[in-house]
């Protein structure tokens, strides 16, 4: 792994993507904006394909009605799995178990893999 910088404005998946595929010329907000097209068009799709993943993140229709239509703010799951369709990439997301303690609901099994 190599360590990168960011433009550390709120938009640093947005901004990490721009960084790792310098060559596709979407801006951050516009991937912002594909990543909600994407997740209002094929909803039912994600939501069959990742049900594990559903129980343990806000309902898409009210994460995106508070949280994903505003600019500068942090990502979530939803945003990962659409990008990874949007880009038609994989997605690694590392979420290590670092505390046996505070990792009830499993999160590191389900967060830390590749999308």
């Amino acid at each position: 792994m190599v360590p990168l910088i960011t433009a550390p404005d709120g938009n640093c998946f947005y901004n990490a993507v721009k960084v790792l595929m310098p060559k596709f010329e979407a801006s951050p907000a516009e991937l912002l904006v594909r990543a909600n097209v994407e997740l209002v068009v094929k909803l039912k799709d994600y939501q069959q394909t990742y049900p594990h993943c559903t129980d343990f993140i806000d309902p898409f229709r009210q994460y995106q009605r508070t949280e994903m239509i505003y600019d500068k703010k942090d990502s979530t799951l939803w945003e990962i799995l659409a990008l990874c369709n949007i880009l038609q990439c994989s997605i690694r997301s590392v979420y290590p178990k670092i505390n046996e303690d505070t990792d009830e609901a499993g999160m590191s099994y389900l967060l830390n893999k590749t999308f």
